[in-house]
């Protein structure tokens, strides 16, 4: 569709226009001053530390550092 077409076809219905979008302008004004203005939003975070367990694992977790703490010193030396 040409351009002159489309703006023959809106000058006829101007009349029609004109009044709707008078109606939407009053209508979302009037709606603005009902809500709630600006964005807030909140989170609440609950954070612990894992409690430990009295369990037999615990008995040798002290002998299982040290192994790893071993293991990790002789990777980063080399032994020639």
């Amino acid at each position: 569709m040409e351009l002159k077409k489309m703006f023959k076809i809106l000058s006829k219905y101007i009349y029609l226009f004109i009044p709707i979008i008078i109606l939407g302008a009053v209508i979302g004004a009037k709606s603005a001053k009902l809500l709630p203005s600006g964005y807030s939003q909140s989170q609440l975070f609950f954070l612990a530390s894992p409690q430990e367990s009295a369990s037999q694992n615990n008995y040798y977790s002290p002998f299982f550092s040290q192994e790893n703490a071993r293991n990790f010193t002789d990777t980063g030396t080399s032994n020639s």
